[in-house]
């Protein structure tokens, strides 16, 4: 193998290495199947995190509409359902570190941009984080 002189080169180097095939593994890396970049694909799981905020969100303004003497009642069995979401999520999905954060911080920040308390906000992704374990 030739020496390497230059940052393009050394691009192919690594790919050599781990491919004898330069277009194929070049063709993984742009579709994000290579694992090395695999592991920062996160797409699914940002929008499962941003899907779940929004799914807490209507369930819970309805929650609040109604406003019922059963009204606590039905906010823990959002939550309930909320982390019972996250099960079967994390069931059907492989996630590893990276994924899971880039969840939660999706889950947070959508919270929070649709306006809930930030403690409940707090709470929730910690309750969620632990269940992603």
């Amino acid at each position: 193998s030739a020496s390497v002189n230059n940052k393009h080169d050394f691009k192919w180097a690594i790919l050599d290495f781990l491919s004898d095939n330069r277009s194929e593994t070049l063709s993984k890396c742009l579709r994000g199947e290579h694992m090395i970049l695999g592991w920062f694909n996160a797409k699914e799981a940002i929008a499962f995190g941003q899907g779940l905020a929004e799914f807490y969100d209507l369930q819970s303004k309805a929650i609040l509409k109604a406003s019922d003497r059963k009204a606590a009642e039905k906010q823990q069995k959002l939550a309930s359902q909320v982390l019972t979401k996250v099960q079967q999520f994390k069931a059907m999905h492989k996630l590893n570190a990276y994924q899971k954060a880039q969840l939660g911080s999706a889950f947070k920040w959508k919270l929070r941009d649709l306006g809930h308390d930030s403690k409940l906000v707090d709470s929730m992704t910690k309750d969620l984080m632990i269940a992603m374990r």
